[in-house]
């Protein structure tokens, strides 16, 4: 079976034992990696070590060309040309007559031809691979048709050629894709970005871009206007945009217009909490260079009103047109509308509902327009922190924060409420996992035992303290008698000693309970031993540490540690204000 693998192995081993010398490895490498293996020898022979990258490019694109159009010429074998100049010149004539015998293609439509160009708008994929054969043209790849497809969904792909220019030159092939709604990008025939100007340098160009205009308007009449019509319905929406952005711009700065006139912020006792928010963000603004309108603002603003009234009466008044009138009036408005675009507090407006439980204002002073600030005294930013850091514990859970960070919050007296409830169930259930057999209480057996046990033990006594009294009252030790006596209350004292050996048995293998005393004090040891090692605990019995933390602890700790700015979306920052005493806490949200 044919190997390929071995094979070009066997050509790179020809090729290293012949030209290990001519070349450095730098140059073998690039010629094994970047030429065809079938050619590592004829491409030894004609590249020399001190010429090598003048003429490697050259020689590589010619053995690429070869290598896909070499069956068609006289001279199949590469090793039948002497040179590089003999290959050049055979390989450029057969372009040459390439370029000029274009044959008609079924699917793709000739839409200008003269002894210089010639122009396709080629309509299939395969019509496509053959005039854009040359090309580095995605569209003109043999396994490219899902891109030419898609290149002529929304408009279409035009080839212009050039039928006297030779295949090395990048320009002799230009792809044209022309979309429907008027936008042309044009590709040279390395499929590099060029720009229309770089190729319209005659008027047969010129007449050749103008005869694929009129070509699309008849071809493609139909696709071209549904793309303008939605070209101007686009342009309807947008004008309709800006017609409601305006209606509403307006209706914000009569909203501020009518708190200005009733002065509902103006800075008294009466101020409500509202406008001394808002005279927090306003001093805020201020310090950022917003620019604010002054006390010679609005005495302006009065003389400028009461100027125009004076006009508009001469005007009205004088049978003859004053046109001088009317631009001294047109001035003084445009004069009146730039001191109203200066920021004042009744540009700032509180919206309908709240950052947590901080309150929100949509600036529409021209320097700060659609800016939104939250503004809250120290117990309001407090509680918003607290309610933010508790909604992102929700959406991310104690995971989401630095493992150490909030194993560091567990809540000890819950865990050990949990270890104190196991092991009080677990002790009385199987006290014996944790108790040792002595600890435990003799029961009513044993006891009733040892009690009979007892009971003998002090009939014995008394029979042998009535032997002993019948032994005194012998007048002579050395009788019989006496030592009869004597056997008996040995013997008897033996038994007793048996009695005690089995009551000792029975107390040191008790059967019973284990006593409560015992039971608390084990339960004890073991919660201090929990309270040492709390997660251990947690893991030992496979419980998730996170329904064991202090949460009142956990927010707080995490509002100290990144401050009051995690609630501006915006930047991260804010600072504070002090209104008529007040302290305000003010950021950006958006």
């Amino acid at each position: 079976m044919f190997n390929k693998k071995i094979l070009i192995e066997s050509r790179i081993t020809d090729f290293e034992k012949t030209f290990d010398r001519k070349f450095s490895q730098d140059q073998k490498e690039k010629i094994l990696d970047e030429i065809p293996s079938k050619f590592y020898q004829w491409a030894g022979k004609n590249l020399d070590q001190i010429s090598f990258d003048g003429n490697f490019e050259l020689i590589k694109n010619l053995l690429s060309y070869f290598n896909r159009f070499g069956s068609n010429l006289k001279k199949t074998d590469i090793n039948q040309y002497t040179g590089v100049e003999e290959l050049k010149r055979v390989l450029d004539e057969y372009s040459e007559r390439q370029r000029r015998n274009y044959k008609k293609q079924n699917g793709a439509n000739i839409v200008y031809d003269s002894p210089k160009y010639l122009v396709i708008n080629p309509l299939s994929h395969e019509s496509s691979c053959y005039y854009g054969s040359g090309t580095k043209w995605c569209t003109a790849g043999r396994d490219a048709a899902d891109t030419f497809n898609r290149y002529n969904s929304d408009g279409k792909l035009f080839y212009i050629i050039d039928k006297t220019l030779p295949s090395s030159d990048p320009m002799y092939k230009i792809g044209l894709s022309k979309k429907f709604e008027g936008k042309e990008d044009f590709y040279d025939a390395l499929d590099n970005s060029i720009k229309q100007s770089s190729i319209i340098q005659t008027e047969e160009i010129k007449k050749i871009l103008q005869k694929i205009n009129e070509y699309m308007g008849v071809e493609y009449a139909t696709q071209l206007k549904v793309y303008s019509d939605k070209k101007e319905l686009e342009k309807e929406k947008e004008r309709l945009r800006n017609l409601e952005a305006r209606r509403i711009r307006n209706a914000k700065f009569a909203e501020a217009d009518e708190r200005r006139v009733e002065g509902e912020w103006d800075l008294t006792d009466n101020i409500d909490d509202i406008g001394l928010k808002a005279w927090a963000l306003f001093e805020y603004l201020e310090g950022q260079g917003a620019d604010v309108k002054t006390k010679e603002d609005f005495d302006r603003v009065r003389e400028i009103e009461s100027e125009i009234e004076t006009l508009t009466q001469q005007y009205d008044q004088d049978p003859d047109v004053r046109t001088d009138l009317l631009d001294e009036i047109d001035t003084l408005k445009d004069e009146l509308e730039e001191i109203n675009n200066k920021m004042d507090v009744y540009m700032l407006l509180p919206e309908s509902y709240d950052h947590y439980d901080m309150t929100r204002f949509e600036v529409i002073g021209d320097d700060f327009y659609g800016q939104t600030f939250a503004v809250g005294d120290s117990d309001e930013v407090e509680s918003s922190a607290v309610e933010y850091v508790e909604g992102l514990i929700d959406d991310i859970g104690y995971e989401g924060f630095n493992s150490n960070f909030w194993k560091s919050h567990l809540d000890e007296e819950a865990i050990v409420s949990h270890a104190e409830d196991v092991f009080n169930e677990d002790l009385y259930n199987n006290p014996e996992s944790y108790l040792d057999d002595e600890d435990r209480m003799l029961d009513n057996f044993q006891l009733d035992k040892i009690k009979h046990l007892k009971s003998k033990i002090t009939s014995l006594i008394e029979n042998q303290n009535q032997l002993r009294e019948i032994q005194d009252e012998l007048e002579d030790p050395s009788d019989e008698k006496y030592d009869e006596i004597e056997e008996k209350i040995e013997s008897i004292e033996e038994l007793m000693d048996e009695l005690k050996d089995e009551i000792t048995d029975i107390e040191d293998d008790p059967q019973g309970d284990f006593p409560q005393d015992v039971i608390d004090e084990k339960i004890q040891d073991l919660i201090r031993d929990v309270r040492r090692d709390l997660e251990g605990y947690l893991e030992n019995y496979g419980l998730n540490a996170e329904n064991f933390i202090d949460k009142d602890s956990f927010v707080k700790d995490v509002i100290d540690t990144d401050g009051y700015g995690m609630l501006s979306s915006y930047d991260g920052n804010y600072d504070t204000i002090r209104v008529k005493g007040n302290e305000y806490y003010v950021m950006r949200i958006d």
